[in-house]
């Protein structure tokens, strides 16, 4: 399994793999090589998590730098039949080239509940026979809005006693 950003949710999501017996790669441009071995996650940059990601899931913000992350490029990297799942910000995953590469038959599959354009009308990938795609509402569960307040509230309270936010928004 390949993960690409590895703040709390993709560490999670790293954790869940490792607990499926997975070996787990991940990238982080935060982190540097010896805490994500500390993580028991084996390090390494984008393109060699990809080489090695049967499963590829996308943790990292939308910026300039990281819009179509995971591009036509990239998906040629990943093995023959992996899937790749973006549940964190549309752009990261250019959704032309998935669905190139679904209908080519090296993807197995996508798994997005995030889009590059929402409402996602136009996107490539929606109805696809090989698509799981869900409406963006991940973060609209009580629980995790429960969670999102007990963040918040734990980023003043860091800020407060000088020290710096464990969960801090980018």
């Amino acid at each position: 399994m390949g993960v690409i950003g590895l703040g709390e949710i993709g560490r999670q999501v790293a954790r869940a793999g490792a607990g499926l017996g997975m070996e787990v790669h991940g990238c982080d441009p935060a982190l540097d090589d010896d805490r994500i071995r500390e993580l028991g996650i084996v390090p390494g940059s984008v393109d060699e998590v990809c080489r090695r990601a049967d499963v590829l899931s996308l943790h990292v913000p939308l910026t300039p730098r990281t819009r179509h992350l995971v591009d036509a490029r990239r998906l040629d990297l990943l093995p023959d039949g992996a899937i790749v799942v973006n549940t964190a910000r549309g752009g990261l995953l250019d959704e032309q080239a998935a669905h190139a590469a679904l209908e080519e038959g090296r993807l197995h599959g996508v798994a997005v509940d995030a889009y590059e354009t929402e409402p996602p009308r136009s996107s490539p990938l929606i109805g696809h026979p090989r698509v799981v795609a869900t409406p963006h509402t991940g973060a609209h569960t009580a629980e995790a809005v429960h969670r999102m307040a007990q963040a918040a509230v734990g980023n003043l309270l860091d800020v407060l006693q000088g020290r710096d936010c464990r969960h801090r928004v980018v």
